[in-house]
This record gives C-alpha cells, sequence and structure tokens, in this order.
C-alpha cells in the first residue's frame, strides 16, 4: 500500500523560503497552467485540480524554476524546464534507489 506523503508547505531552495500553495484552477496565478512559480510572492502554486502524479510531476517541475531563478545564471527556457524536469523526474521515478542513495545520510559529512 503507498504511503501518503502531503505537498509540503514550503520548501528552499538556495536560502530562499518558497511557499507551496493549492488554489481553484481558475486563480489568475496559474496562469493557466497547473503550477507556476510567482518569484515576488516567493510562492508556488499548484492547482487543485490535480493529484497524483501530476501533482508530483507539476511541483518537482515549479522546484527547478525556482532553482533557475535563485541560481546566478537563470536562464533555462520553459522548453529546457519541461524537459529536464521531465526527464529528472522519471530517472528518479524508474530509479528509486539512486534518489533514496543520494539521500541517504545528508547529514553525515564523512570526508570520503
Amino acid at each position: 500500500m503507498p504511503v501518503h506523503i502531503p505537498v509540503p508547505d514550503y520548501i528552499w531552495i538556495l536560502g530562499h523560503r518558497i511557499l507551496i500553495k493549492y488554489v481553484p484552477e481558475d486563480d489568475p496565478k496559474l496562469e493557466d497552467n497547473w503550477g507556476h512559480l510567482v518569484t515576488e510572492d516567493l510562492t508556488i502554486y499548484l492547482s487543485q485540480a490535480i493529484s497524483g502524479t501530476l501533482l508530483q510531476e507539476t511541483l518537482f517541475h515549479e522546484v527547478l524554476h525556482a532553482v533557475d531563478c535563485f541560481s546566478t545564471s537563470s536562464t533555462l527556457s520553459e522548453r529546457n524546464i519541461f524537459r529536464l524536469s521531465s526527464t529528472l523526474f522519471a530517472s528518479l521515478r524508474d530509479n528509486r534507489g539512486v534518489a533514496q542513495f543520494i539521500m541517504h545520510n545528508m547529514e553525515a559529512d564523512d570526508g570520503g
């Protein structure tokens, strides 16, 4: 049986606290998308009309926008964000052990 993990209320991206909010699908903050990063609000808006894998993929996509936005270059086009988020999400989904390995004991600095 799958474990239900709620979407977090916020995430940290390069020192910026980004809120995550569910809004009705007709909310103008979404700009006719399932999700949208509004940098002025430091908020990722997600449509209440989506759930499951689509919600996960949409959040992952918006997180990549935030990483790009708050990096020193911020040069990725929407097309490149889409390609990168789709392929990374699928790769992590298909290779769950890799994500677990990367995240395991992240606090530990063994110098190795």
